[in-house]
Formats: structure tokens, sequence, C-alpha cells
């Protein structure tokens, strides 16, 4: 009976599957036929009459400005003046490299913030009962961010 119902579970699918692309070929097929160079026939448009169009724009004229007058030739820069004998050095500082400072660190005075905290699950027969208890963890965190213990 399985094996019945199986087989005709599949020929159907396979039918409906097959007219589907069937129908879907049928309605993107554009026949491959050239196209007919017979006249068109126009039809009298009876709901669009066309009507002379009056435009009631006017023509603005824009009247071209009075050309600006050449601004006032500028003066020449050579401006001559006596600098002392006796300058400040602008040299750098001298800079002895006896500062030993290593590579630095990341030191924190700070406690670890968890970041996930689970809620408590009891046991069934604790639950029933209301006994309620804690549990003391150490964990130790290395210099690489990894956890051990």
């Amino acid at each position: 009976m399985a094996i019945l119902r199986l087989g005709t579970s599949a020929l159907l699918g396979i039918m409906v599957t097959f007219s589907l692309i069937v129908l879907m070929f049928k309605l993107i097929d554009s026949g491959n036929n050239e196209m007919d160079e017979k006249e068109s026939i126009k039809i009298a448009d009876f709901l669009h009459v066309e009507r002379e169009r009056t435009t009631n724009a006017k023509v603005a004229e824009i009247e071209k400005p009075d050309e600006p007058e050449p601004p006032p030739e500028l003066p020449d820069d050579n401006i001559e003046f006596e600098t002392p004998e006796n300058m400040v050095s602008m040299a750098a500082a001298p800079v002895t490299n006896k500062l030993n400072v290593g590579l630095g660190s990341f030191a924190r005075d700070t406690d670890f913030i968890p970041v996930y905290v689970p809620q408590p699950q009891y046991p069934r027969r604790a639950q029933s009962r209301g006994k309620e208890g804690y549990a003391v963890v150490q964990v130790i965190i290395t210099t690489t961010g990894g956890v051990r213990d």
C-alpha cells in the first residue's frame, strides 16, 4: 500500500513539475518570428481630442550688467629691513638618550568584570524543599588573557 501511495505521489509530482516548466517556457517564448512589415492600422482616438494649446509665457528680457571697473594696480612688495648681527640660535637642544623606559605594560588595579553571569538552576529536590546555597570558584587569568585552573 505504501509503495502504491509513493508511486502515485511521485508520478503526480513529476507531471506537475513538467507542466509548470512547459507553462513557463510558453510564457517567455517570443516565437523567434521576424516582425511583420505590414502597415499599422490607425484607429481614431476619441478620448483624447487634440486641441490647440496656447502658452501665456512672457519672454523676460535680461539686461546685461555694466562691466566692473578694473582693480587698481598693487604696489610692489619689495620690503627692505635690517637684520641684527647677534641673532638667537634656533638649533635643536642636545638630547642624551639615557632613559630606560622599557616596552611598557598595561597595569591595572581593578577587578575583572564578568561578561556573563548565569542564573542559578537548582536541582528539583532542593528547589522543592527551598534549599539554596552558593559555590566559591577561583579562576586564574594569565597575562595572555587565557584561563588556568
